[in-house]
């Protein structure tokens, strides 16, 4: 060993000691960086995915249930958070365990009662939601277009586009029934004119003018035998004498 290199050896050892220890401080400061104790605030992990969300709560040093909830959402896409137990902003001590609730997707919303409202107010709410609507008039005293019944009922999750079924009512009369067809007028093949039928009460009635049948008259004629005076005395003597 030269005599040069004897004299380095000691400053590589120190400068190998310093960054030894060097590195030893970091750890220890990363350390106590990412296990925090005493009380921490839950973040806000609304939309993340799962695994994101799981990763980012144990860097913190939050405890993570192994187990997730599942709730329906139509407004968070399916494997995303919808929200955590202990909610976002809540105080959590050290060690409590922090419950993701994860979105299984949409299994529809549920449909609003519009039974009694009007169907122009009941099919803009229920377009808005989404839904096709479908009108049917039916008998009742109901005021005109009041929504009587409807199908799927209120409070069903239905899926996103549904069909919503209304029934709804006819134009009532004052006694609440819907107006009868007036009577039917015969036509020519009934024997009757066009816009004959029944008489309005207090009109009257031009009598019926009937033709007289005539009857023909058949004609007899009898050939009466040569020699014999024609004339009804000659016809009867006649008669008389074939009998």
């Amino acid at each position: 060993m030269s005599a040069r290199l004897r004299q380095a050896l000691p400053w590589v050892l120190v400068l190998a000691g310093l960054l030894s220890a060097q590195a030893r401080r970091a750890g220890s400061e990363t350390t106590a960086t990412t296990v925090a104790t005493g009380p921490m605030i839950v973040p806000y992990l609304v939309r993340y995915p799962e695994a994101a969300a799981r990763a980012l709560l144990e860097s913190r040093g939050f405890s993570v249930a192994a187990q997730v909830r599942r709730q329906a959402d139509r407004r968070v896409q399916a494997g995303s958070v919808v929200g955590t137990d202990p909610p976002a902003g809540a105080t959590v001590s050290d060690g409590h365990p922090v419950v993701l609730i994860v979105s299984s997707g949409s299994r529809g919303i549920e449909v609003p009662l519009v039974v009694g409202q009007q169907l122009v107010d009941a099919r803009r709410y229920l377009l808005s939601l989404g839904f096709t609507v479908v009108s049917m008039p039916v008998r009742s005293a109901q005021p005109l277009g009041t929504v009587i019944e409807q199908d799927p009922l209120g409070g069903t999750l239905r899926p996103v586009p549904g069909r919503i079924v209304l029934r709804i009512s006819g134009r009532p009369t004052a006694g609440g029934e819907l107006p009868l067809p007036g009577p039917v007028t015969p036509g020519p093949s009934s024997g009757q004119g066009p816009g004959s039928g029944p008489a309005p009460p207090g009109s009257t009635v031009p009598p019926t003018t009937v033709p007289p049948t005539t009857v023909p008259q058949t004609t007899t004629s009898t050939t009466l035998p040569a020699g014999l005076p024609a004339g009804p005395a000659a016809n009867l003597t006649w008669q008389l004498r074939r009998l």
